[in-house]
């Protein structure tokens, strides 16, 4: 999370996950930030019913912009549901 404080920004790393995740997707760097719409666009088109059906998502954008971190994010928020055993 970013803080403005006097003209600087300063980032609360406390709560970054950094340990790898049980199905050994790798930590979120301490520098993620959280993007609500995106992660709510993946949800829903990835997340919108029960089915056991494949999906494909593709994130485009810049260099450095964090698709890969919320990539990452999404998966280890879902990894009972995306990850197979």
């Amino acid at each position: 999370m970013l803080y403005r404080m006097a003209n600087f920004l300063v980032l609360d790393r406390s709560r970054a996950n950094t340990g790898a995740s049980s199905h050994g997707l790798p930590p979120l760097s301490p520098f993620f930030v959280m993007r609500k719409e995106p992660m709510e666009a993946m949800e829903r088109a990835l997340l919108k019913d029960e089915e056991s059906t494949q999906r494909i998502m593709l994130l485009s954008g810049l260099g450095g912009a964090g698709k890969t971190q919320l990539a990452l994010k999404f998966a280890r928020d879902h990894e009972t549901r995306c990850v197979p055993d």
